[in-house]
């Protein structure tokens, strides 16, 4: 019944179909990444939708930091004039 509804509400011709998209499209944002709060934040709450995600927690100095590349290998050196922060000097 109610994938019915949904289906009624955003289908063409529906007068109100724009809102209803809109609406469902804002509520899957907030399940999917948390923005209204801190990431590490959602995390420590058990947020759902980065739980469902498998979203890594941050490190025990609440920064978040990925120790697998995406590509498998760093995408490039640090610049020797990168600070400690990861700032350019």
């Amino acid at each position: 019944e109610r994938t019915a509804l949904v289906r009624a509400l955003t289908s063409p011709g529906h007068p109100e179909k724009e809102f209803w998209v809109m609406l469902s499209l804002f509520c899957n944002m907030a399940y999917d990444s948390a923005a209204h709060i801190s990431t590490p934040v959602a995390i420590a709450n058990g947020h759902p939708g980065l739980t469902a995600m498998g979203f890594a927690a941050p490190d025990p100095d609440g920064l978040l930091r990925f120790k697998e590349y995406s590509y498998g290998r760093p995408l490039a050196r640090l610049h020797p004039d990168t600070t400690s922060s990861g700032s350019p000097a």
